[in-house]
């Protein structure tokens, strides 16, 4: 059983070997499972680089089985992925061996044990091992997965993008819903404390999208361009590699807010279109912005007294797309 292991505090280390099949029976309300198709993403590399303040590491914690010194959890860790799992083995009668699962899996091929208790709506399971308890829910959400009829490999596209699309829906409908008397306001980092409806509300705010052609960006702003009329934001700005493909996505939604696309390279000069919206806030989702996007937007908006005075919301959703070099920073909100 092969398995990849990832230094915590420098991700350009990794290495991979064999561990023993488990032999220890499975616990009760358990599954024992072994990956079948995986999305490897930019996505693996934020996983990586957050691991340890966002939980990351948590799911799947390295077996005391690894060789030293890749069995100390301190050090060494396992990153995780989403795609499809195939059942070995299992203790709840309503699931099967051979049942395929869809969810958050570790980037390695050894068998892997999951606590479930069922959820809403049917064939939703939610993972409660202790260990896992300050992932964020989604984190810890499975779904039986139909591939009757089907090869796995043939589900591709549900792996790398279907968690992309959800995250971008949850994002929209939940961290800032545009509908908050039917759907609880979720915070960004999960849970409903310590995120108000004021925090929510995009009503009166320009939303900035850095990185707008990632995945992420691309499922936030459909959610935003979908939203019925004068439920927010009242602009949307969106900067990235590609603006012209960007601007001729829009062009086909026909967004009720204004919406303008920049290249990296004309940040500096997106001042006057944000003091334009005359919004009463500013929200930065950062998705994995080239090094020093955000740093420029902040002094726009430092340097032009309509924008200076603006309460700003900062948000890195993701970082961006290389192997970063100890010693490492995320902020997530701020």
């Amino acid at each position: 059983m092969d398995i990849h292991v990832v230094s915590k505090s420098d991700n350009r280390q990794h290495t991979a070997f064999q561990i023993p099949a488990p032999t220890d029976p499975l616990k009760p309300s358990s599954i024992r499972l072994k990956t079948a198709l995986l999305g490897l993403t930019s996505n693996n590399l934020t996983y990586a680089l957050g691991g340890t303040q966002l939980r990351w590491w948590d799911a799947y914690p390295v077996p005391s089985t690894c060789p030293a010194p890749y069995n100390d959890q301190s050090k060494w860790g396992i990153v995780p992925a989403w795609g499809l799992a195939t059942v070995l083995e299992s203790t709840i009668p309503e699931i099967t061996p051979g049942t395929t699962f869809f969810g958050f899996w570790p980037t390695s091929s050894h068998s892997i044990d999951l606590e479930l208790t069922p959820t809403e709506p049917a064939g939703h399971w939610r993972e409660t091992s202790p260990h896992r308890q300050n992932l964020m829910s989604l984190y810890n959400r499975y779904m039986v997965f139909d591939t009757q009829g089907k090869e796995i490999t043939e589900f591709a596209w549900d792996v790398a993008v279907r968690p992309i699309w959800v995250a971008g829906y949850v994002f929209s409908e939940y961290v800032f819903t545009s509908d908050p008397e039917t759907r609880p306001v979720i915070h960004p980092l999960g849970g409903t404390d310590g995120w108000t409806t004021q925090d929510s509300d995009l009503s009166k705010a320009v939303f900035v999208s850095l990185a707008a052609s990632t995945k992420t960006g691309r499922a936030t702003a459909y959610n935003f361009f979908c939203r019925p009329p004068r439920k927010g934001p009242v602009g949307f700005l969106q900067v990235t590699s590609s603006p012209s493909s960007i601007a001729e996505a829009a062009d086909k939604f026909i967004p009720s807010f204004p919406v303008k696309a920049l290249g990296y390279e004309d940040i500096t000069h997106s001042g006057e279109w944000l003091a334009g919206i005359k919004a009463e806030r500013i929200v930065i989702a950062d998705f994995g912005a080239r090094d020093g996007a955000l740093d420029d937007l902040i002094k726009v908006i430092q340097s032009n007294p309509e924008l200076d005075s603006l309460k700003v919301t900062i948000m890195q959703v993701g970082k961006q797309q290389k192997v970063p070099t100890p010693p490492y920073h995320i902020t997530t909100l701020s």
